[in-house]
């Protein structure tokens, strides 16, 4: 039950750093342009839709809920994941994540995720108006010397948020938290 708590906590404090990604496809002048694309809810859901409703709409396996929040697990982008629906004290929707499993894959298969992930978004929401790898200590040159030297120390963060999208703020996010495990996740967030 403990882990649970933590894996929920981690999933909270990505949505307050950056926002996630919903399953509607870009229209084709934004794939080809590199514009943003209109997202207006999470997934199958709209934001302001209420637990009921999301219940009917989600299509992978429903796991566990209560009036805040509504988890999922299933396949998304092909790779299982947890799906978490979060709601206000209406009880509408305002925010969704994902959490991917990637517990015993090595470095070089989660960063090879990220990026196949990343690029699904891409072809989704059109080109990313922040796309980095930050050094959380540019003083550690160490770090820069492969994709994955810096990660597991919390060091190397691997970024692509979609903030200008009208009406969400989307994000996915690569990263380890002191005293937690490692972190691949998708953030939606009504703005």
């Amino acid at each position: 039950m403990k882990l649970y708590k933590y894996n929920l906590l981690t999933i909270i404090i990505l949505t307050l750093v950056i926002a996630g990604c919903g399953d509607k496809p870009a229209d084709k002048a934004a794939e080809e342009t590199g514009k943003q694309s209109s997202v207006t809810g999470f997934r199958n859901s709209q934001w302001g839709t209420t637990l009921d409703e999301v219940k009917k709409n989600e299509k992978i396996a429903f796991t566990r809920g209560d009036t805040a929040s509504l988890v999922f697990t299933g396949d998304v982008y092909g790779k299982k994941a947890d799906v978490f629906y979060f709601f206000d004290e209406s009880g509408s929707l305002f925010s969704g994540a994902i959490r991917f499993d990637i517990e015993g894959k090595s470095l070089e298969e989660v960063v090879k995720i990220y990026g196949e992930i990343k690029s699904q978004m891409i072809k989704e929401l059109g080109a990313a108006s922040v796309d980095a790898v930050i050094l959380t200590d540019s003083s550690i040159t160490e770090d820069t010397k492969s994709a994955t030297a810096g990660i597991l120390s919390g060091n190397k963060i691997f970024t692509a948020d979609w903030n200008d999208n009208p009406g969400t703020q989307t994000g996915i996010i690569l990263s380890k938290l002191p005293e937690s495990p490692l972190n691949l996740g998708v953030v939606y967030q009504r703005k």
